[in-house]
């Protein structure tokens, strides 16, 4: 007999709605929910990507909103919820994911699912923290992004990045509470997405492209050349992210001693913005060595067709996974990414949900929760692929709602 506990308490009407394996909720009571023996493990996996990745699949869930995956060196966290049912904070074991769900949490509201993390020992939503495995120590605030001691966020009235120490970052309560012991890390910044590595934040500019600084604040900000060597400068860019330049950063991460940065070449200018006269126009990704100036360049992967559309971009142990428009999800290491590219599956989430649209368009919140449907670890590639809800995700009808929990070993270095 499978069962699934609930370390919040028992709501029937959530679990019956938001876990689901093709089959009725048999609901318990008290602590746990009783998912009687008729129920199956997850679909095996169809998809002949898929079964040549080696990809398994976890678990199915059957939810009307789900948020990014966060995962640590047992368990794997995700959150989903439903307009009637609640919205609620999950965490599963990574080895045997079906088995070991578990309800850690109840969330406040739709705010809570979009983008979910975990940096320092604790998760993070929007509107709230708490500390890994079982949400205890829970606060009623979040950050873009944090670290052990401090959290970090951006002030759109101010284009300012500014730090609070944790848990001090508020005085008061209610419509009294402000901010309270907040410093300057950057001025004149337009960030779309925080990294952390050592004592510097860097972030993807809206104007400026890959920049950084250092967490206190002690260093200006200075933006990555993007040129065949590692040159940190202070001068402006403008290489605009909306697509209208040369070059588009379409999406940037940290790995080890590189910082990764998916491009997009665009116009005649593109090669001097480079420094590269052989560049096409497309998608290519490069390296750089963050810490090494004059370091040279590395190309991942350019002038290949299974970079057309890429959407976003993740790395980890030199491994470097990225989606396409159409849902496919590719994988390659990063020192011989031509020769070990491989397809992991299709119907990568990642993409396919749709962004929602800022109320005012002439002030968007540039730091919009960004959903992460990829976990990675030392063994395995976590991933979520999607169902087809057409008022939620761009997709075609097919008749599930299920989201597949998947799971695809790392390739071997």
């Amino acid at each position: 007999m499978t069962r699934i506990e609930d370390l919040d308490g028992c709501d029937s009407a959530t679990l019956a709605r938001v876990l689901s394996l093709t089959a009725a909720l048999l609901v318990g009571c008290a602590s746990e929910v009783d998912l009687g023996g008729s129920v199956s493990p997850p679909d095996p996996v169809s998809d002949p990507h898929e079964l040549s990745a080696q990809t398994t699949n976890l678990a199915q869930v059957n939810a009307h909103d789900f948020s990014s995956l966060a995962i640590d060196g047992e368990f794997l966290y995700f959150s989903s919820g439903g307009s009637a049912s609640g919205y609620r904070l999950w965490r599963c074991r990574k080895s045997d994911c079906w088995t070991t769900l578990v309800g850690i949490a109840s969330l406040d509201s739709p705010w809570s699912l979009p983008a979910l993390g975990l940096n320092g020992g604790r998760l993070g939503w929007p509107n709230g923290m708490c500390d890994a495995p079982d949400c205890a120590n829970r606060v009623s605030f979040g950050f873009p992004i944090w670290d052990r001691r401090f959290g970090y966020w951006f002030d759109g009235l101010t284009d300012s990045i500014y730090r609070c120490e944790i848990p001090n970052c508020f005085v008061g309560t209610g419509v009294n509470k402000t901010w309270s012991h907040s410093s300057l890390v950057a001025s004149r910044a337009q960030p779309t997405d925080f990294k952390l590595a050592a004592d510097r934040l860097y972030w993807l500019d809206l104007i400026e492209g890959i920049t950084r600084a250092s967490t206190d604040g002690a260093t200006p900000a200075e933006r990555l050349s993007l040129g065949p060597v590692t040159e940190w400068t202070a001068s402006r860019a403008g290489l605009q992210l909306d697509g209208a330049g040369d070059v588009t950063v379409i999406d940037i991460e940290l790995d080890g001693a590189y910082v990764y940065a998916a491009l997009k070449v665009g116009n005649q200018n593109a090669n001097a913005t480079l420094g590269c006269d052989t560049c096409a126009a497309g998608i290519a990704i490069a390296r750089w060595q963050h810490a090494s100036p004059g370091a040279a360049r590395e190309w991942v992967l350019m002038n290949d067709e299974d970079l057309t559309d890429l959407s976003h971009l993740r790395v980890y142990g030199g491994e470097v996974i990225w989606g396409s428009a159409n849902g496919n999800l590719w994988s390659c290491l990063a020192s011989d990414c031509a020769t070990s590219k491989r397809q992991i599956g299709v119907n990568d989430a990642t993409f396919k949900v749709a962004p929602l649209p800022p109320v005012d368009r002439s002030r968007a919140d540039l730091l919009q929760p960004q959903a992460q449907f990829i976990a990675v670890d030392e063994q395995a590639i976590f991933w979520l692929s999607v169902p087809c809800n057409p008022t939620l995700l761009e997709c075609a009808p097919t008749g599930s709602r299920n989201w597949t929990l998947k799971r695809t070993p790392r390739i071997a270095q």
